[in-house]
């Protein structure tokens, strides 16, 4: 009886490394991550990033810049990237990132409290951790910032944001 050693392998990639390694827990944080093996178009690959989806903004064979998703509670993981075609099936695994309640922006005001529901009030928020890769919206309308606004708030070193209201459909 003869033994049938003939097996094949095949590479499935490697990842090593994302950056930043941290974000806050909203989310919508824009993560670079670096290796080899990735598949490139965006319905061939799913990436999740300690145990969240990371939706995918550009896509090499060598890097994945993806928009973390938001979640509930601290947490820390690794990242599992899922080839689906046509680099072939499998699981990548690797490099370690952490949701962070301290990376957080934390709002203490909001002026002026009211404005029309045409939209363009310009509005101060002021907090900590605050930067223009947040994004603010007022009952599921976006609070668009002006060049000037980023600037601003740029400048005020995360201590407020600048924006300004659209309009609310009644």
């Amino acid at each position: 009886m003869a033994l049938d050693t003939a097996f094949s392998t095949k590479f499935l990639g490697s990842i090593t490394s994302i950056m930043p390694t941290s974000g806050s827990l909203g989310g919508a944080q824009s993560v670079t991550i670096v290796g080899e093996g990735f598949a490139t178009v965006a319905s061939n690959i799913i990436i999740r990033v300690a145990g969240a989806l990371c939706t995918p903004t550009s896509l090499t064979a060598t890097q994945i810049v993806c928009l973390t998703s938001a979640v509930s509670a601290a947490t820390s993981g690794i990242v599992n990237i899922t080839n689906l075609a046509p680099v072939g099936y499998g699981i990548i695994t690797g490099a370690s990132y952490t949701y962070s309640d301290t990376d957080s922006p934390r709002l203490t005001s909001v002026t002026p409290f009211q404005g029309s529901t045409a939209g363009g009030t310009m509005l101060t928020i002021a907090g900590t951790r605050l930067s223009n890769n947040i994004a603010v919206t007022i009952n599921g309308v976006a609070c668009t910032q002006t060049a000037k606004q980023k600037s601003d708030t740029d400048a005020a070193n995360g201590n407020f944001f600048y924006c300004t209201t659209g309009a609310l459909s009644t």
